[in-house]
């Protein structure tokens, strides 16, 4: 029962790519530097549907959708983007779990400059508010649901300026076309009171099935990801089309209690 949550949640945490390779600490994975890119895209009004797979029990659902218009975030034009995952009634008996973020992007830099996010994990509620303060160089987390409680203060690190909203875009734009296959490319990201570091391995171009049709993909390869519950020592794999809209079409993980696979509808 454990485990199966535990399993459960990992999967809904990988689209955000928590599960990837992350590290919940001050110090990069290695000597890489923290990729840094201005190439922001966004497409108005993309939704982008997943369907989350424990071997062939269908466990739940993720979406990632776009605002149609622009907000305007501490003087700054921003793109909201919205990332929400659930599980399925049929397995709530299990584990239930809901997570919602809202993050608003600066259209000319790429930036983060501010981010909603909450989440349901069973018993667990969190709802917190997070400003990123570029001219201060500091990132402001309040707890919504104590607003009493004092601010915490987290400087920001170098130009990085990323919550895990935003690091889905920045990985979707990365040019892997111009990287040589077994490059790794080091990302950062804020969560949590932390800046957490994500290493990927670009594999190369590969073709997958994606509903009965051939796609071809770029594969990486999360580093760090070995876990008890996860399979060998690259258990994760994901899969971005190599076409302009370079959507995420497939992640997989290898477990011991068999494949899960978010794929996008």
């Amino acid at each position: 029962m454990h485990s199966f949550s535990r399993l459960s949640g990992l999967c809904f945490w990988v689209l955000l790519l928590s599960a990837c390779g992350s590290r919940n600490k001050e110090e990069s994975l290695s000597n890489l530097p923290v990729y840094q890119t201005s190439n922001f895209q966004y497409s108005p009004g993309e939704k982008l549907e997943y369907q989350v797979n424990l071997g062939v029990i269908h466990a739940g659902n993720m979406t990632l959708e776009v605002a149609k218009d622009c907000d305007t975030v501490a003087g700054k034009i921003c793109v909201p983007i919205h990332a929400s995952a659930k599980t399925l009634n049929g397995i709530k008996w299990i584990t239930k779990i809901r997570h919602d973020w809202h993050s608003w992007i600066d259209t000319s830099s790429g930036n983060s400059v501010k981010m909603l996010r909450e989440a349901r994990e069973n018993g667990y509620r969190s709802r917190e508010e997070v400003d990123f303060w570029s001219d201060s160089w500091a990132v402001i987390q309040k707890d919504l649901d104590e607003p009493t409680k004092p601010p915490i203060y987290v400087d920001r690190k170098g130009r990085q300026q990323t919550d895990f909203v935003n690091l889905i875009w920045k990985l979707r734009y990365t040019p892997f076309e111009d990287f040589q296959v077994g490059k790794l490319i080091q990302y950062s990201a804020y969560f949590d009171k932390n800046w957490h570091y994500f290493e990927v391995k670009y594999q190369g171009i590969k073709e997958i099935k994606w509903h009965g049709k051939k796609q071809s993909v770029f594969e990486l390869v999360p580093q760090g990801t070995a876990d008890h519950f996860l399979k060998g020592e690259e258990p994760a794999r994901i899969y971005l089309e190599t076409r302009n809209t370079r959507r995420l079409l497939q992640i997989s993980l290898a477990t011991y209690f068999g494949k899960v696979l978010v794929e996008l509808k």
